[in-house]
């Protein structure tokens, strides 16, 4: 079996390098924001974007992959309260949530989950 691929979105680069070290089973490679994201040519596994982008929140960054890709595994970081996010979150159908300061346990966990479907 393939080693799933994961596309992280994220505009802090210390967290993209800490993905990518935590993550470090899986290909993985990043993005620092929405518009980078969409020059991507390809579909992942999984894409994991933080709410907080510039030029393009994360939101508006997986409508905007889904709409290329179809139907994609979702997972969002970020450090607001994510009860305001609800709605938007349920309509793209993303699958995973994780409140910033996350533990490395958690991102694994939630990853794994996400991946499993």
């Amino acid at each position: 079996m393939a080693t799933p691929s994961i596309l992280v979105i994220e505009d802090e680069e210390y967290l993209r390098d800490l993905y990518s070290e935590i993550l470090c089973n899986y290909t993985i490679e990043t993005v620092e924001d929405g518009l980078e994201a969409l020059k991507k040519d390809r579909r992942y596994d999984l894409y994991i974007v933080d709410i907080g982008l510039p030029r393009m929140d994360g939101l508006q960054t997986i409508e905007k992959i889904k709409e290329i890709h179809g139907n994609i595994r979702t997972m969002v970081v970020t450090g607001h309260d994510i009860v305001r996010y609800t709605k938007r979150l349920e309509d793209n159908e993303v699958t995973g949530v994780l409140q910033k300061p996350f533990k490395v346990f958690d991102l694994i966990t939630t990853v794994e989950k996400v991946l499993e479907g």
